[in-house]
């Protein structure tokens, strides 16, 4: 598999989800605090360090080979991620200036990410090529 591929695929291991997850609350609620320093270390240091755990160690290949997997490829390019991103920023920003409409605004874009294939329904089938191409989009 090659570094593109586990990227791709580490995103939707369920250690990657939670730790996701996790830190995003516990981050925006930090920044809420005005707890700076530590909402930053919070807010990015453990999904980088199991990014790099996962991609290092753990076998990715029955990801790639899930359904979960091939939608992965259909339906999350860059600028989905980007959107996943872009969500996360909201919601940090709403936290740390107390405007609390944004952090619900925030965590709205990043499930609308995660569930655009809903209404793309129609993307062709993962061919390896489709696969490929996709994976090395995303580098």
């Amino acid at each position: 598999m090659t570094r593109q591929e586990k990227l791709l695929y580490q995103q939707i291991h369920p250690w990657k989800l939670w730790t996701d997850f996790g830190t995003s609350f516990a981050s925006a609620w930090l920044l809420w605090e005005a707890r700076w320093g530590l909402a930053l270390i919070v807010g990015l240091f453990p999904s980088i360090a199991i990014t790099l755990w996962i991609t290092r160690y753990v076998d990715l290949e029955p990801y790639r080979q899930s359904r979960f997997g091939a939608y992965l490829v259909g339906h999350m390019p860059a600028k989905i991620v980007t959107q996943r991103i872009v969500g996360q920023l909201l919601v940090w920003t709403g936290a740390a200036s107390h405007v609390s409409w944004l952090i619900p605004f925030g965590y709205f874009l990043i499930v609308l990410a995660w569930l655009n294939g809903l209404w793309d329904p129609q993307a062709p089938a993962q061919s390896p090529e489709r696969m490929a191409a996709r994976t090395s989009a995303i580098s």
